[in-house]
C-alpha cells in the first residue's frame, strides 16, 4: 500500500474506521491480487491497471464505488434498503456489511472489465 493510500486510511473519521476496514477486507477477499492506489481521491483496487472498485469512509457511512451506475442498476433489488447514488453504494456504520452482495458486485465489475 502506498503512502497516499495509507494517509487516506489514517485520516478517515474514527467512527467509520472499523466499518471501512471490514469493507476493505471484503473487497480484498474478492480481489486478492489487486493493487491499492488512489483514484478520484479514494482508495481504489486495481488489476492490470484497471480500476475495479473504490471505497471511502465518511462521517456517517462507508461507500463502495463500482465506477459507474450500471452495476448499481443491475443489483438494485439486492440493494434495497441501502442508500445509493449514481456512482456509490452507502453502508451505515451501525449495520452489518452485506458481504455477499459486495462480493457479487466486485465479481460483476471484473466481468464488466473482462478481467479473469
Amino acid at each position: 500500500m502506498n503512502q497516499e493510500v495509507q494517509k487516506y486510511y489514517s485520516n478517515v473519521p474514527d467512527k467509520s474506521q472499523e466499518q471501512l476496514r471490514k469493507l476493505r477486507q471484503t473487497v480484498l477477499d474478492t480481489l486478492p491480487n489487486a493493487a491499492e492506489d488512489m483514484n478520484y481521491g479514494i482508495p481504489t483496487f486495481k488489476i492490470n491497471g484497471h480500476s475495479v472498485v473504490g471505497i471511502g469512509g465518511w462521517n456517517n457511512f462507508v461507500s463502495l464505488y463500482p465506477y459507474g451506475s450500471a452495476l448499481i442498476t443491475k443489483f438494485k433489488n439486492d440493494l434495497k434498503g441501502l442508500k445509493t447514488t449514481k456512482g456509490a453504494i452507502q453502508f451505515e456504520l451501525d449495520s452489518p456489511l452485506p458481504e455477499k452482495i459486495i462480493k457479487k458486485i466486485v465479481a460483476s465489475r471484473l466481468k464488466e472489465l473482462n478481467i479473469k
